[in-house]
């Protein structure tokens, strides 16, 4: 909970509550790095997987993991959320208030979408 806490933090972040990924980029000095980046946060500011001798001996895998799920799945979909505005449910962790309702659209089939839209609409 204290990790949530800190990085939530308006001391080490503007705009605390909103999502903004481009936060975390290590460079914000370049070139087109969003204003939000202006300011690179404390490296302590999260530690998921705490710091030191006694981090999790698992962390450079599961990250690796991560970003492969990650990559292999925004390559072959794109993802939008259709549902309401979520809010945090505080626990041991944090946990939207709310089933996340995900649409995964096939990017092969996104033309045949749009055609099929455009049809739709010219009929």
């Amino acid at each position: 909970m204290v990790n949530s806490m800190t990085s939530r933090s308006g001391s080490e972040f503007c705009e605390s509550s909103r999502f903004l990924p481009e936060r975390w980029l290590r460079c914000p000095a370049a070139e087109g790095a969003p204003a939000a980046a202006a300011s690179a946060p404390s490296p302590f500011a999260s530690l998921p997987f705490s710091h030191g001798p006694r981090m999790c001996i698992g962390r450079r895998l599961s990250e690796h993991e991560l970003l492969v799920f990650a990559t292999r799945i925004l390559q072959r979909f794109r993802v939008e959320y259709s549902g309401r505005p979520l809010r945090l449910k505080m626990q041991l962790n944090c946990k939207p208030d709310a089933p996340i309702q995900f649409t995964f659209v096939e990017r092969g089939a996104e033309q045949a979408v749009r055609q099929q839209e455009r049809a739709a609409a010219t009929a």
